[in-house]
């Protein structure tokens, strides 16, 4: 792309339509605005090259927190929208103090929440000329300090004075060099302002409804999905809205979770009271005269978040173990008496309401939440989030992109937003820019090394508190489908890692992994600990033998059972014979021992399997048994691969394919393990595509 106009730092902002350059296609100040507010020959020389992209379309003199700014709404041109995605006009502000301070960007802010600004103008950033010299260093200081704040684009009233100026790109390129250098995404706290917020719109709905009807909640899921962000939404909508008092507590906070069950709850009922309240009587007593009192006239909603640290698996504070069941029996019974009293229950782990007793007492919230697991963003999300930010840093994600960054981090919002940092971070010059599915693909192993502790932060708590669960974990990430598949069969070993969307099944029922990364660095976890050559974990050398036996064993009783499925099913043979020839012959093959064994191997599977039913292209059985034909696919592959010199294009792709997947796109390694990984996962994969069509027709 050709660069044009000065350049300013790194950045340059790209071509854009030659009718553009030409000062004739200038803005006008409308005639209604010179009614409104007085303009001087200062404030015409101002906002003049503003003129070249702008129309200036209302005026005011703005007081708000003892500071006086002359506030202005401009309608930017077509160009300037597609440029930085702002949709719709933009608040412009001139302060004639001498030095910008907090109050002045407060008071700008509160403008923009207020009549004729909200609705109408773009509620994410605004544009502040200053004569303080240090305005730009200023902003950049607040903004580090206030991520979460409006992006404020600084104006010099000197530059603006200047011949600089009189280029028809000063303002897009003052705009650019602001906007695009700001890592919109680099943000990993709590979401507490709405113009921030994506996605949950459901959640949020069914979560209000709840709290006006005095229900419970439980908000569970990995961590950094957004789960704080969510009850921040919730509490926010109540309170404007007038529905219910909320009162939220992060319970990791040391001054809260250090706190005995009574004290907790005096805590809480000060809150609700807005003032201190004398504890005159016993806490229980108190706190249902309180719920009485307020809940006369509105709901009551309390929030606990981090639920896990003042329950009995509270990593810190032994206390509760005990206080625990007390603190819960107040709220409970208070609820069971005053029906304007609801909670809701968040964290990472749901242990607290699954357990029916702690301790040998009953739990008094099993079963008075409904648990919900809060999954990944949906495409759609992920793309209003991706643009939204991405166009104001001069990154335009295209739809293909946007769909590999939602199947690649499974819709996690977190990770999401660390790989589009990642991208910003590494293209300092030219904006705008397209960013497309290659050039994420292109940085991806540089950009997941830098992402990997935070994966360890996503699942710790699967490996800490089921382990169970995070074995079944490894068992898939390794490859060894055929022991997940075994195993999974028990719904109380998978039902967490399901839950949370960190496994599913693919349209062929075949499990997969849903946050790809996650099994990247699950894998990597396992080979550092057990030194494996490749991504698939191989069966020690002792065992290898008995294992491929029992395998092969299942295989063959198990398309014995699929021939009779499929027969009363479709009123026809699986195989265009009746039988598999071949098929007790697999019983006789063994472990491979030698690389020169896998020739041997993958021709009588091919024999026993392909053979039977592949005849000039297609499978006999039509398409029927898309999971079968996928693992014989694999061996038709592998077959050719050693009875050939030379594959056809389409043969040695898959062939790399198969290669990497298995060997995690490793290169030292040695064409006995290639082989031994090879042979482990054919068997695996055939065992378990029997499993899925037995099941389908089951």
């Amino acid at each position: 792309m050709l660069l044009i106009g000065e350049r300013l730092g790194l950045v340059q902002i790209a071509k854009i339509p030659a009718f553009y350059q030409a000062r004739g296609a200038m803005g006008r100040i409308h005639e209604s605005v010179r009614g409104q507010i007085q303009l001087t020959t200062e404030d015409l020389a101002l906002l003049n090259p503003f003129l070249v992209g702008f129309d200036v379309s209302w005026g005011r003199i703005y007081e708000k927190y003892n500071a006086k700014l002359k506030s202005f709404i401009i309608k930017p041109e077509q160009y300037f929208k597609e440029t930085f995605g702002v949709e719709s006009e933009v608040a412009l502000f001139i302060s004639e103090y001498q030095t910008i301070q907090d109050r002045t960007i407060q008071a700008a802010s509160y403008f923009l929440q207020e009549q004729p600004a909200l609705g109408r103008v773009d509620q994410s950033l605004f544009f502040m000329i200053t004569p303080d010299p240090a305005g730009h260093r200023w902003i950049s200081d607040y903004q580090s300090r206030n991520p979460q704040s409006r992006t404020c684009v600084v104006f010099l009233a000197s530059d603006l004075n200047s011949p600089l100026s009189k280029d028809g790109w000063f303002i897009r390129n003052n705009v650019a060099k602001q906007l695009f250098t700001r890592d919109l995404f680099d943000y990993q706290l709590p979401i507490d302002a709405d113009r921030y917020f994506f996605g949950r719109e459901q959640i949020v709905q069914d979560y209000i409804d709840a709290i006006r009807k005095s229900q419970n909640r439980g908000l569970f899921g990995l961590r950094k999905t957004g789960k704080t962000s969510t009850l921040l939404k919730i509490k926010r909508i109540c309170e404007d809205g007038g529905i219910a008092i909320v009162r939220y507590y992060d319970c990791k906070i040391p001054s809260i979770r250090s706190q005995k069950w009574d004290e907790l709850l005096w805590r809480i009922i000060c809150d609700i009271e807005g003032k201190p309240i004398k504890r005159d009587r016993h806490i229980s007593d108190l706190f249902l005269n309180t719920i009485k009192n307020k809940g006369r006239k509105t709901q009551i909603c309390l929030i606990f978040d981090e639920i896990e640290f003042i329950s009995p698996i509270s990593p810190f504070d032994e206390h509760w173990k005990k206080d625990f069941v007390d603190f819960w029996q107040t709220l409970w019974s208070t609820q069971s008496q005053q029906r304007s009293l609801s909670f809701v229950i968040s964290g990472v782990n749901p242990y607290v309401a699954e357990q029916d007793k702690f301790s040998g007492g009953q739990n008094p919230i099993f079963g008075i939440v409904k648990p919900f697991y809060m999954k990944g963003f949906e495409q759609s999300d992920v793309r209003k989030m991706v643009r939204f930010f991405g166009k104001r840093m001069g990154l335009d994600f295209d739809e293909e992109s946007i769909n590999y960054l939602h199947t690649r981090y499974g819709g996690h919002p977190l990770l999401i937003r660390m790989a589009c940092s990642y991208t910003h971070s590494q293209r300092d010059i030219k904006r705008p820019i397209k960013v497309g599915k290659s050039l994420l693909i292109a940085e991806e192993e540089n950009r997941e090394a830098e992402m990997l502790p935070y994966c360890r932060h996503v699942v710790s708590e699967i490996r800490d508190f089921y382990p169970d669960e995070y074995e079944l974990l490894e068992l898939l990430a390794t490859r060894q489908v055929g022991d997940y598949w075994e195993l999974s069969s028990e719904t109380e070993w998978v039902r967490h890692i399901k839950s949370y969307g960190i496994v599913s099944n693919d349209l062929k029922d075949k499990p997969k992994f849903e946050i790809p990364v996650l099994e990247k660095y699950i894998s990597s976890e396992s080979r550092k600990r057990t030194k494996e050559p490749g991504a698939l974990r191989l069966i020690s050398a002792s065992e290898r033998s008995a294992w491929a036996r029992r395998r092969l064993e299942r295989i063959l009783s198990s398309h014995r059972s699929l021939e009779t499925l499929y027969l009363n099913h479709y009123n026809k043979n699986i195989w265009p014979n009746g039988i598999l020839p071949e098929a007790d012959k697999i019983i006789t093959l063994e472990a491979l021992d030698h690389e020169n064994d896998f020739s041997n191997y993958i021709m009588q599977m091919y024999k026993t399997f392909v053979e039977p039913v592949y005849k000039r292209g297609i499978y006999s059985f039509e398409k029927r048994l898309m999971s079968l034909q996928e693992v014989l696919d694999i061996i038709r592959v592998l077959r050719h691969s050693v009875g050939h010199a030379n594959l056809t294009p389409d043969v040695q792709k898959r062939y790399d394919e198969i290669k990497n997947h298995v060997t995690g796109r490793r290169v030292q390694i040695s064409m006995r393990d290639l082989y031994c990984m090879f042979q482990q996962y054919s068997i695996d994969q055939l065992f378990v595509a029997f499993q899925i069509e037995i099941q389908k027709l089951g």
